[in-house]
């Protein structure tokens, strides 16, 4: 395979003009046979980033002519790489620099995303930059895909709970910063073992389908949400006291308490309990404030459901021997209530 196309230059009397000369170094390397079978896009520019050949992968990725991209500057193409400046043109060396991902833009307008790597390749009479990349585009989308389908839950569409963790932990990086504090909702389905129980899982299925679309629609966009298991869920809600979060709450569970679902030709009902935390600078971890909204939503049940509860008790450690049983981090009047 031929690596590049001078012939045209030489023939071409316009092309001559506008074209940079070739120095013999650099059409010596123009016609390397190593570089002639990279199976890649490889383009070939002076120090000042100006582009004397390139090869067929290259002009099939750029969708040019070949005569074309020469004489072009590469911050045309590759406007992320950084010009060469004479100290990166001693830096670079013939094993080529690997410069990560960045945009490949195209005279249609397009961009793609490629994987980019640098060389210094000597001649005799100058150094000649090579810029070597491939295309990245589709790979870095299914990369994003898989990495959504694995934070996504198959049922619902919500974020599962290793999302809403990993969400959590933002959380409580942007509070030990200075940002507010934000409360964590854990809501837990009233009867809803009756609706599974006595019309099966694709019952159980319609019911949770609905109630995540009700909470899709109801989350602001600066809050966070996601499907811990089974009928429970986890809402983050920044910028929030625990007022806020009861009375946001409290809407949430008259809503969901007026919902009805339509499964083979029945109306189905459920209802809501939540438990609250108030996640400060003290929280010590995504962990620990996951169990104490989960002790508060425990008792909301255990007091008669459909109400919601805030952890009151003392911050819950990280220390698994700190860990208090399932009622001693909550109030006396809240297990009497």
């Amino acid at each position: 395979m031929k690596l590049f196309s001078t012939s045209a230059l030489r023939n071409d009397p316009d092309a001559r003009t506008s074209m940079p000369v070739l120095s013999s170094g650099t059409e010596c390397l123009l016609r390397d046979p190593l570089l002639a079978s990279m199976p890649m896009a490889l383009v070939l520019t002076d120090q000042t980033g100006q582009c004397i050949g390139a090869n067929e992968f290259a002009v099939r990725l750029l969708a040019l002519p070949h005569n074309v991209v020469v004489g072009r500057n590469i911050r045309e193409f590759l406007p992320d790489a950084i010009a060469p400046s004479r100290q990166d043109v001693l830096a670079f060396s013939s094993i080529a620099t690997e410069i990560g991902q960045v945009r490949l833009r195209r005279d249609s307008a397009t961009e793609r995303r490629v994987a980019l790597s640098v060389a210094t390749l000597p001649t005799p009479e100058r150094p000649v930059i090579a810029y070597f990349f491939r295309d990245v585009t589709d790979e870095v989308a299914a990369i994003a895909r898989l990495q959504a389908a694995v934070r996504t839950d198959p049922l619902t569409g919500l974020p599962n709970r290793m999302a809403l963790e990993e969400d959590l932990d933002r959380t409580l990086r942007n509070i030990s910063r200075g940002a507010p504090p934000a409360a964590l909702c854990f809501l837990d389905l009233d009867n809803f073992k009756t609706v599974n129980d006595t019309y099966g899982h694709a019952g159980g299925d319609a019911v949770l389908q609905e109630i995540a679309e009700v909470l899709r629609k109801r989350v602001r966009a600066t809050d966070a949400i996601g499907r811990i298991g089974g009928d429970e869920f986890g809402l983050i809600l920044q910028g929030c006291d625990l007022c806020d979060a009861e009375n946001y709450i409290d809407d949430l569970r008259q809503m969901i308490a007026r919902l009805t679902i339509d499964f083979s030709q029945r109306s189905l009902q459920v209802g809501l309990s939540a438990g609250i935390t108030v996640l400060t600078e003290h929280t010590s971890s995504a962990a620990v404030a996951l169990i104490e909204a989960d002790r508060a939503c425990y008792a909301a049940k255990s007091c008669g459901r459909a109400r919601t509860q805030r952890f009151t008790g003392p911050p819950i450690t990280a220390d698994r021997g700190s860990v208090p049983d399932s009622t001693s981090g909550l109030s006396v009047q809240a297990m009497l209530a």
